[in-house]
């Protein structure tokens, strides 16, 4: 496990974990992780540490204005951080015997947007939802603090997910899909969990899971067993 760097292409520098196997025969899958608003990566090293120990590499990435990375959260939108999604991609494949074929994403509330919109550009064979926050195309150019504004009632008013830049970069996906959902997820509605299932139309595989008694927070270790557990098992069989 090593901290790295990467640039993005407007010469931000974006902080990451990179975690390799110790013994794994290559080409080796990759996994990317993208956390929630407000988070940054070091709460997805024991998830890369569990895929390690299935020869899967793992970048655990904080996106600008996160953690030790580059950027102003008052300033920053979501639209800028895909390009911090897009730089995190390039950097996992110049790896030594990371298999660019092979390449998933895992993705947390607003990372999720984030793992959703790189498959519009990227090469994307498997990618995990974890209460997936929803965007229209208003709220992905407002800065990051201003989207926190509202966080109570916003993803409550999305009547639509075919319409946000995410619903419809999962609609096109081809690859396989996990969804996993809190039970009781105070922040995203279960319906947009669910939404982005209902409309992967061309995945060829997809799958919910909820995680009984869940807050959106994982809050409790059982819960983020839970999902690194079923993250893990999902990954490491569509790679």
């Amino acid at each position: 496990m090593k901290e790295v760097t990467f640039s993005t292409s407007d010469h931000l520098k974006i902080h990451a974990t990179l975690v390799m196997p110790e013994q794994a025969s290559e080409p080796l899958p990759g996994v990317i992780t993208f956390h929630g608003m407000t988070s940054s990566e070091t709460g997805y090293v024991p998830l890369l540490e569990e895929l390690a120990k299935r020869g899967i590499a793992g970048l655990a990435v904080s996106m600008r204005g996160h953690g030790k990375s580059e950027g102003d959260f008052n300033v920053a939108t979501v639209t800028e951080a895909i390009g911090d999604a897009v730089a995190a991609y390039d950097f996992l494949i110049s790896q030594s015997g990371v298999d660019a074929s092979r390449i998933g994403l895992v993705g947390s509330s607003v990372g999720a947007i984030l793992a959703a919109l790189t498959t519009s550009q990227k090469p994307i064979r498997s990618i995990v939802f974890r209460a997936p926050a929803a965007y229209t195309e208003q709220m992905m150019r407002l800065s990051m603090a201003d989207t926190m504004v509202n966080e109570g009632r916003q993803f409550h008013e999305i009547t639509d997910l075919k319409d946000t830049p995410a619903g419809i970069a999962v609609s096109r996906f081809g690859g396989s899909l996990l969804v996993a959902a809190s039970e009781n997820d105070a922040t995203i509605p279960l319906k947009i969990s669910k939404g982005y299932l209902d409309i992967a139309d061309n995945a060829s595989k997809k799958e919910l899971i909820i995680i009984e008694e869940a807050t959106h927070t994982l809050t409790n270790p059982l819960w983020k067993e839970a999902f690194i557990r079923a993250t893990v098992d999902w990954l490491a069989n569509t790679l």
